[in-house]
């Protein structure tokens, strides 16, 4: 007998080593492939202090329905940085969120860096419904070689239904941004991701991951000038996450209700003006998405331009000495 086990301890050996290393595989293992990078240039960085050499996010369909959004990001500093660090993390009051976890990469070196003292949690008040809230932490004043590694997460309290726009821009510029999705709710589909370019359709579904490069951050994407003309929809790229049994199927019907909707809106418009663009917009549009797209896009951009009118046009009286 002990022979036998002799001749077995080798193998055993090696076995147990091999599950104690993947039991100590680091949280922020993931960011492995990344922190080797070389610091990006070009004008998508604009004044920013940092930048992402890689920003992610990877989308699980619970069983519920529910989403559940892991956020993964390994950031450097620029030549304009100061040294400290602000997460930004948004979400809104029917989501449960995960704090940020922060690691700092030295040369060889990476060490857990505690944001409990650091943040605040404030809502967001101008968004509209009011149920939006901002998480904000602060680091320490790190070197100017080291790396910030970045994992959150926010979860769904209710189903989604139907599909969500997963939007690449943050707030600070992405040398590279990815969008990932698995699972699926109970009897549903798979997810399906699609890539809207401006002035295209969605593509066709993209796989496992869609990737884009050089993302310039949230801010520098709007015109300060000219706030609610700056990015119409469709001005900019965006991935689209469809989930359900019904992914891709219900779209002509969609299509249907769209139109119908844009021609109430053509009515209660009596010049007309806005029918020859519409009809430029829709000029070659393939049924189901494309024209749905085309034609939520420019119902939607007539309210802003109402907006911008309305605004333009307020002069308000001077207040009187009464």
């Amino acid at each position: 007998m002990t022979m036998r086990l002799l001749a077995f301890l080798p193998g055993l050996v090696v076995a147990a080593l091999a599950t104690a290393a993947h039991a100590a595989a680091p949280p922020w293992e993931w960011a492995v492939p990344y922190l080797g990078r070389p610091l990006p240039g070009g004008s998508f960085l604009a004044e920013a202090e940092w930048v992402a050499l890689r920003s992610e996010i990877e989308v699980e369909v619970r069983a519920s329905g529910a989403l559940r959004r892991v956020f993964r990001q390994v950031l450097a500093p620029t030549a304009r940085s100061t040294g400290q660090l602000t997460i930004f993390t948004p979400y809104n009051e029917n989501q449960r969120l995960v704090p940020p976890q922060l690691w700092v990469r030295s040369g060889r070196r990476t060490r857990s860096v505690s944001l409990a003292q650091s943040f605040a949690d404030l809502p967001l008040p101008l968004a509209g419904t009011g149920r939006e809230r901002l998480y904000l932490a602060a680091t320490e004043k790190l070197a100017p070689a080291d790396l910030a590694i970045v994992q959150w997460e926010v979860i769904d309290r209710e189903p989604l239904l139907g599909e969500e726009v997963l939007e690449p821009f943050g707030f600070y510029p992405a040398a590279e941004w990815a969008a990932r999705a698995s699972g699926a709710a109970e009897g549903g589909d798979p997810p399906e991701l699609r890539l809207v370019l401006p002035g295209a359709p969605a593509s066709d579904p993209q796989g496992a991951e869609v990737v884009l490069r050089d993302l310039p951050a949230l801010l520098d994407v709007y015109d300060e000038e000219n706030p609610f003309l700056a990015a119409p929809l469709q001005a900019l790229p965006y991935v689209l996450l469809r989930t359900g049994s019904a992914a891709g199927k219900d779209w002509p019907g969609l299509a249907a209700k769209a139109r119908s909707f844009f021609t109430e809106v053509l009515a209660a418009d009596p010049p007309g003006a806005w029918t020859p663009t519409a009809g430029r917009l829709t000029a070659g549009a393939s049924p189901g998405l494309d024209t749905a797209a085309r034609l939520a896009s420019f119902v939607q951009s007539l309210t802003y331009r109402d907006i911008a009118w309305g605004l333009a046009s307020h002069h308000p009286a001077p207040p009187s000495e009464t």
